[in-house]
């Protein structure tokens, strides 16, 4: 296990740049994203001009993504975006909320009033499709998007209890899955399991089925961040009240459960390789190794 804090620094996300190397956001200011050595430990904080591309890259298939779109060079060691192109910002007020298999497609998230009602719409965009409005969700606090591993289907909420998933080819609701409180992270667990945090709980469920196959233990505090290790085998949760716990995802048998006094989790991220994870929080951030 390793620690890698700075002084009077709470963090809010973390995210793999590769094996070697990790990605921040401070707390108190989202636009600061650190880079660290998890040789030596040391860290630096990412400049601006890439830090606009850099934030993709705190979700999965994030960085295929900037491939894909020719923002990040082979021979760049992060990606350089001057300004904010349309294809990452299409209009003011959306923002890219979960990218698709191989970066070929994104959903984005716009924040919408009606009558003095806040509500959120979705919009995806394919490598051969335009942006397409395809959900208009309840609330806008906790906005959540993911992709099934084959890129075939979306889930979305606004964070409220409802979660419903999409076929990406069709625009046709498959599913909906009503949670026990406010949903606030999904992650598609292969191409046909979904896990939704919602409070306290973590539950996984079957897709198209709609069915909740598992729960994960419940944690004293509400859940706050989900991650799925690139071989789609572990599932790893982090809460308000300082525990991370990972679980086999086919069957969300607990494995490993830790709490390093490093105060309230706010996410939790795999390594490329699969071979350790990372979690952050109020003190500081935990590397530790899976093996």
């Amino acid at each position: 296990m390793k620690l890698l804090t700075i002084p009077g620094v709470a963090f809010s996300a973390a995210a793999y740049l590769n094996d070697h190397e990790l990605l921040s956001i401070d707390f108190s200011s989202a636009r600061t994203i650190r880079r660290w050595d998890l040789g030596d430990g040391a860290t630096a904080v990412v400049p601006p001009s890439q830090a606009t591309a850099a934030f993709c890259l705190f979700r999965p298939e994030g960085a295929a993504f900037l491939r894909e779109q020719g923002f990040w060079p082979a021979d760049q060691e992060l990606p350089t975006v001057v300004g904010e192109p349309a294809v990452l910002w299409p209009r003011p007020g959306w923002s890219p909320s979960a990218f698709g298999a191989g970066g070929t497609a994104v959903i984005y998230a716009e924040v919408v009033v009606t009558d003095g009602y806040y509500s959120t719409r979705f919009h995806v965009r394919t490598a051969t499709s335009d942006c397409e409005s395809f959900h208009h969700a309840r609330g806008y606090f906790g906005v959540a998007a993911s992709f099934s591993a084959d890129g075939n289907l979306a889930a979305v909420t606004g964070g409220l209890r409802d979660v419903v998933v999409y076929n990406v080819a069709t625009g046709g609701e498959v599913c909906r899955m009503d949670q026990s409180d406010n949903a606030r992270y999904l992650s598609f667990v292969g191409r046909d399991r979904l896990a939704v945090a919602a409070g306290r709980t973590v539950r996984l469920w079957d897709v198209p089925g709609g069915a909740c196959i598992a729960k994960l233990p419940a944690f004293h505090k509400h859940a706050t961040g989900l991650a799925v290790s690139p071989d789609h085998r572990l599932l790893a949760a982090c809460g308000r009240d300082g525990r991370v716990t990972v679980c086999e995802a086919a069957t969300g048998h607990q494995r490993d459960s830790y709490d390093w006094q490093i105060g309230e989790l706010r996410a939790v991220a795999f390594s490329p390789a699969g071979s350790t994870a990372a979690v952050a929080g109020q003190k500081g951030i935990v590397v530790w190794d899976l093996e």
